[in-house]
């Protein structure tokens, strides 16, 4: 059977059966396949899980595999693509043929440069599939609004500095004030509440807000429902506390100031040295945050104090598994606010592929000597003019030098296409033409960013501190738009210039 295809390739499609493009395409399928299939295995979330310090390092090493892999899939596949080369043999070939074999070249490098982005999206695909976004946008709200009638962190230290110069000191004040009233430092109403990244900082705020307002109106039903509803969704993924939503209330709701309450844990157990991370370490990668309490952060009501092997243990007498809920429903925001494949990570991914797909296909139309003189070159002009960038701090210059050498190349080139009779040198042209011109319109939209920058800058007295102008601030908005509108519009360019390509290889050598 498979024999009977190639045979039907070779002689009705000559150019899908030299560039091997079935078994290429059937190979990097299957390797996306396994590639998902272990993002997924791995994105599985252990509800359990309670060491927020845990570095998982199985990302960067299938990232490591999927390029040694993409590597050796493109060493393999040249070995039987460039063992035939019909337009170097002036094997007579259709109009667009070239177009044709690039565009192939393109997306066999494409899917072979991305096995990685199968793995991140299938890793956070899972962390997704859990719940509905409906339900976890839920939970997450109850964990936010319940966060702060457990051990954390308050936002008025009582520390204010006052006076002006030298006559500055700081004063410590013992109450805050909170809708127009003061109340003690320790109070429920000066705690910080859990936040997620899923949800921007004014719907924070609201939360925030609302679960104060129970204390101010003096809702302890509504208090005594987020804290069931937390201690469901904790039963839910096995997890383990020490009270109940009633008992939870009787410890800290103390109207109307709040301040006289039992502290309840968010684990059962903290190690003294590292107390200050585990409990508040939070998706934004806030690793430590010293912060001065109102009071002694453990104190000898609310908390059992052992010393085990030299390690001082803190056992709260009362606690709920926040921590490691907060710790692994982190996981899941990161999954929706972040995710590792995202419009930027995309293009990333499809740059690359282009390329690597006009690095093969500038070979395959031209010599190695001008394949490799132009490498050289290019290179060597790129270290000059970046150093000069440096010296004269004109980041500009860098710009505007490689967006006319650009615009020069290729102009070159098509001018001996239509004037010379001769090759010459211009097979070095054509591979920095080829190679450069993705580049042309991000180095014009740079140019334009910089020089308008500029002008703002010293005519119009713009300063680097106040808001940009709106034409500064639509150019950066629509940068990664731009990207994107560049790709098709080289593949356009592409259209036309690889024609130009086949009339340029029916001129003589010299």
């Amino acid at each position: 059977m498979l024999t009977k295809i190639q045979n039907e390739l070779l002689l009705k499609r000559p150019l899908l059966w030299n560039l091997k493009v079935v078994p290429a395409i059937i190979a990097t399928l299957v390797f996306h396949i396994i590639f998902f299939i272990i993002g997924f295995v791995n994105g599985a979330i252990d509800f359990s899980e309670d060491d927020s310090r845990y570095y998982d390092n199985t990302g960067p090493v299938i990232v490591v595999f999927s390029i040694l892999l993409a590597v050796l899939f493109v060493v393999v596949w040249l070995v039987f693509y460039f063992r035939n080369n019909a337009y170097k043999s002036y094997y007579p070939l259709v109009k667009h043929a070239l177009f044709k074999e690039w565009g192939w070249i393109l997306l066999i490098c494409i899917l072979n440069c991305s096995y990685s982005a199968s793995y991140l999206s299938a890793y956070d695909l899972r962390a997704r599939n859990y719940f509905t976004e409906e339900e976890f946008a839920r939970r997450i709200d109850v964990i936010s609004m319940v966060s702060i009638f457990a051990d954390g962190s308050y936002r008025d230290d009582g520390d204010t500095l006052v006076g002006e110069g030298a006559d500055q000191e700081w004063i410590h004040r013992e109450t805050f004030n909170y809708r127009g009233r003061q109340y003690p430092l320790r109070s429920l109403l000066n705690k910080a509440p859990i936040t997620f990244s899923y949800r921007n900082r004014e719907k924070d705020s609201i939360l925030e807000r609302r679960a104060k307002s129970w204390l101010v109106e003096n809702r302890r039903d509504s208090v005594v429902w987020v804290m069931d509803e937390l201690l469901k969704i904790t039963e839910g993924h096995g997890l383990e506390s020490n009270v109940t939503a009633e008992k939870w209330a009787s410890l800290v709701y103390n109207y109307p100031d709040f301040s006289d309450h039992i502290t309840v844990g968010r684990m059962y157990r903290y190690e003294e040295n590292s107390a200050h991370i585990a409990p508040y370490y939070d998706e934004y990668g806030i690793e430590e945050v010293q912060v001065e309490e109102a009071e002694p952060r453990f104190d000898s009501i609310s908390n059992t104090i052992k010393v085990i092997n030299d390690i001082t243990y803190i056992f709260p007498k009362n606690y709920v598994p926040l921590a490691v809920t907060d710790h692994n429903y982190s996981k899941i925001s990161r999954a929706y606010s972040s995710p590792d494949i995202n419009p930027a990570s995309i293009l990333i991914y499809l740059y690359f592929g282009f390329g690597l797909s006009l690095l093969i296909f500038s070979f395959r139309v031209s010599s190695g000597r001008s394949w490799l003189i132009a490498l050289i070159s290019g290179g060597v002009t790129a270290l000059v003019t970046s150093i000069i960038s440096m010296i004269f701090f004109r980041y500009i210059f860098y710009s505007a030098v490689w967006m006319l050498l650009i615009a020069g190349f290729i102009f070159y080139f098509n001018s001996r296409v239509s004037r010379a009779q001769s090759k010459g040198n211009t097979g070095i042209f054509l591979n920095l033409s080829v190679w450069l011109s993705l580049g042309l319109i991000p180095l014009i939209y740079n140019v334009v960013d910089e020089v308008l920058s500029a002008v703002y800058l010293y005519r119009f007295e713009y300063d680097y501190n106040t808001e940009r102008p709106e034409i500064l601030r639509w150019l950066d908005e629509n940068w990664g738009n731009m990207l994107y509108l560049n790709i098709v519009l080289f593949l356009v360019f592409m259209y036309f210039y690889t024609q130009r390509i086949r009339q340029w290889k029916g001129k003589p050598e010299a």
